[in-house]
């Protein structure tokens, strides 16, 4: 398993060598006596790893823009009724008074369950 990952990351190294370089790859795999078939072959795979680091970021930047920021007045209690409403549809609703280092406990736990 540690030599695939090995292999892997001096693979990457490489394309994106080829690729800052400028050069064709063709060439570039000539000259660095590369086959040019495992080039391909692990570019392939480069560009979906890249293609799926993007949209993690992307769904992360999504769900972090879907939250409005709340500023905490007092660090005693929240005593009047209070609902929360999550944008996946998971509410959160409190009648009675809760400290509130609870609350931010509370809306910490729901922002990790998805």
């Amino acid at each position: 398993m540690i030599e695939k990952e090995l292999k892997k990351q001096e693979m990457y190294a490489f394309i994106t060598a080829c690729l800052s370089s400028g050069e064709k790859p063709y060439s570039y795999c000539k000259r660095h006596e590369m086959n040019y078939g495992a080039y391909r072959y692990w570019l392939a795979k480069y560009k979906l790893d890249q293609s799926i680091a993007t949209s993690k970021k992307e769904d992360s930047l999504s769900k972090a823009s879907n939250f409005i920021s709340l500023e905490v007045i007092s660090e005693s209690s929240i005593s009047s009724p209070i609902e929360i409403q999550y944008p996946n549809g998971v509410s959160l609703r409190l009648n009675s008074a809760i400290a509130t280092n609870e609350l931010r406990n509370l809306i910490n736990i729901l922002s990790c369950l998805d």
